[in-house]
């Protein structure tokens, strides 16, 4: 979860930079056309800062809850109730799977039928 939130603050800085590039070749141009550009580079720039602002925001409070200490997004509890819901799925699969053998197969522990 630290990784997504060093991604997305790297890509505001990308932008921050491009927006920063548009400004400064608006005022380098003296042309009536480009006015716009200006216009484009401000917003863009306006924008950029208001990302970074939201994903610290986030960042410094998903980190204050501890989400960042857990590997995964996954909760332990979730992680805990998917098991119980898949353990006894897995064992029946496996139980008809062992069924379907024959008895010298299952003397063997050959199991590259499965």
């Amino acid at each position: 979860m630290m990784f997504l939130s060093h991604i997305a603050f790297s890509l505001e800085l990308l932008v921050l930079a491009c927006g920063t590039c548009l400004l400064s070749f608006s005022f380098a141009k003296e042309e009536r056309c480009v006015n716009w550009i200006k216009k484009l580079g401000t917003l863009i720039i306006v924008f950029s800062i208001l990302g970074m602002v939201c994903t610290g925001y986030y960042t410094i409070k998903y980190w204050l809850q501890g989400a960042f200490e857990i590997p995964s997004g996954m909760s332990m509890a979730m992680h805990k109730d998917m098991m119980q819901k898949m353990m006894p799925l897995m064992m029946e699969k496996m139980k008809e799977q062992m069924g379907n053998m024959s008895p010298t197969e299952k003397g063997t522990g050959n199991m590259s039928t499965m």
